[in-house]
């Protein structure tokens, strides 16, 4: 396993044959776009993004815009390789000005699965591999070799003939979770607990509780708060005030707010403003 390698560009990691943990869920918003790669694994790997999971076998890229909320996990513990690309919205936006078709591909959807086969899959791993090498190093011209490595990828990914946007019996969302899902979506910042949400849907708290967490493996609580938590930082991000996210996703006091952002983030509402703004 390398460390990633970043610049104010960009970041990249490559990961090569590491044990993930079986049920291992977070999720958060996503302020990059992003290209993830999995290389190598014993079994699917399992992403959510916005209000669908989405099911990934060795061989596929998984394109991401910014401001989606996003969380991966392995249902057994196995072993993967993969790739992670993370640019930030600036630097697509000079990738458009001169290329508007990539630019285009890159912000066609929220959410794209290509499937690699082939030559093509051949060529687009000599990148993987090129960019695999790049990130052990810290030269002083490293960063701009990467970007380079990466536009010949995603140039690549853009001449391929209608990507598969999938979703999966496996990896897609039951009619109760879709449900669930839906409705936090909808309506997180006026529901505070668990209770609030059943009644809601007209359920007992247990029951929805312990059907989402053997679905989802996390529980309902927290997937509520983490809910609110990444709507939060996309508005502190936009200039929103740490009272004004608080408030505006339904938290009761900016007091608790902070508390549980810190817990969640590892950092202030304030200085995680400070530097992502």
């Amino acid at each position: 396993m390398s460390k990633p390698h970043s610049d104010r560009n960009f970041l990249v990691q490559y990961r090569d044959n590491v044990t993930s943990r079986a049920g291992k869920f977070r999720l958060e918003t996503n302020n990059f776009y992003e290209v993830y790669t999995y290389i190598y694994g014993e079994g699917p790997y399992f992403y959510f993004v916005n209000d669908r999971i989405y099911s990934l076998e060795p061989g596929c890229v998984l394109l991401l815009r910014p401001g989606v909320l996003v969380g991966g996990c392995k249902k057994i513990e196995a072993r993967y390789t993969r790739l992670v690309c993370k640019m930030p919205v600036y630097m697509v936006e000079l990738l458009e000005s001169v290329s508007p078709a990539l630019g285009a591909f890159l912000s066609d959807s929220d959410v794209s699965i290509l499937r690699l086969e082939g030559e093509v899959q051949k060529e687009y791993y000599s990148y993987v591999e090129e960019l695999a090498k790049l990130s052990k190093k810290n030269g002083r011209h490293t960063g701009a070799l990467m970007l380079s490595v990466l536009i010949k990828m995603l140039v690549l990914l853009s001449r391929l003939q209608s990507p598969e946007q999938t979703e999966r019996a496996a990896g897609g969302t039951d009619g109760l979770i879709g449900r669930i899902i839906s409705e936090i979506n909808s309506e997180y910042a006026e529901i505070s607990t668990v209770e609030e949400l059943a009644r809601r849907m007209n359920y007992s708290k247990n029951y929805l509780s312990q059907y989402f967490k053997s679905r989802m493996n996390m529980g309902l609580h927290d997937f509520l708060i983490m809910k609110k938590l990444s709507v939060a930082a996309a508005k502190l991000i936009s200039g929103k005030s740490v009272t004004e996210a608080a408030f505006e996703c339904g938290f009761g006091s900016t007091a608790y707010f902070i508390s549980l952002f810190k817990a969640h983030y590892g950092t202030t509402p304030g200085k995680y403003m400070s530097e992502n703004s």
